[in-house]
């Protein structure tokens, strides 16, 4: 996809919104020419140029001054043309409040956050359901509602979005909002690691390694498996996974950490995301 403000991550955020963009060639990357192409209603030039305006560069060299109302004016028309996934970039904006030196603010909006979130999550945009369930849970534009919250949260993660999977993990774990079920919290984490969120591989491999007697199984070669797994992806919690690998390396024998170690290598992320 050409016209990107980062061509990785453009196609990432299109992926999780939902958007349903071309893919458009042969154009080059000046910003009179994106400015061009979005006013003729290229589509991909649109969110393109909306995310330039919110960010203020590119990594393609292209720079301006960020812009938030300018940024919400091109959102907007990909918006209107039917594309309802962008509309959670628009919640993103009022719920956070974007402020800027030249004046080009967005007062924090929780009420018109919900707006946006609702609007795509009534089109059944996962990340739309689960930034509403957000709201409900936090009491943000909305009175608190924590069973509203989790039919959000299942409405996304029936969807396979992987964030409402591992929340919905933790919910039935800790018993926040639901009974607590650790059967039931094992599943959803498996959803959201078989997506490769390390945070729920990390506690997925945790759920096998601990004592048996919670409904659940009780197996070192998993624990291992996933607490590698999520070590591998080097966030804030890998040097803390990496001692709780050591640890539990410690009580198993050789060819069973081979046996995991092999698991790692061979295993694929699956895409649950409709």
């Amino acid at each position: 996809m050409t016209l990107s403000i980062k061509k990785c991550r453009l196609a990432t955020i299109a992926a999780l919104l939902g958007l349903i963009v071309p893919v458009a060639t042969g154009y080059a990357e000046p910003l009179d020419d994106l400015a061009r192409a979005a006013s003729q209603g290229d589509l991909v030039a649109q969110f393109d140029l909306g995310m330039l305006y919110e960010h203020g560069s590119n990594d393609q060299g292209l720079t301006v001054e960020q812009n938030y109302q300018e940024a919400l004016k091109w959102y907007r028309m990909v918006s209107d043309r039917g594309q309802t996934g962008v509309r959670v970039l628009i919640g993103m904006i009022y719920e956070n409040g974007r402020y800027d030196s030249a004046g080009h603010d967005i007062p924090q909006d929780y009420t018109e956050a919900m707006k946006w979130y609702r609007s795509a999550a009534d089109h059944g945009n996962s990340s739309g359901q689960f930034m509403v369930a957000n709201l409900y849970e936090n009491g943000l534009g909305v009175e608190q509602d924590r069973k509203e919250a989790i039919k959000w949260y299942r409405m996304a993660a029936e969807r396979g979005n992987a964030s409402a999977q591992y929340t919905l993990g933790n919910r039935y774990h800790t018993g926040l909002g639901v009974i607590q079920n650790y059967a039931e919290a094992m599943r959803f984490y498996r959803l959201a690691a078989d997506q490769g969120l390390a945070k729920a591989q990390h506690q997925l491999g945790l759920l096998y390694w601990g004592d048996a007697g919670k409904g659940i199984p009780h197996d070192l070669v998993q624990a291992h498996l996933w607490l590698n797994l999520a070590e591998s992806q080097n966030t804030s919690d890998s040097p803390l996974i990496r001692e709780q690998i050591q640890k539990l390396s410690r009580s198993m024998l050789p060819e069973k950490i081979r046996q995991a170690q092999e698991l790692a290598r061979n295993w694929k992320r699956v895409s649950r995301v409709q």
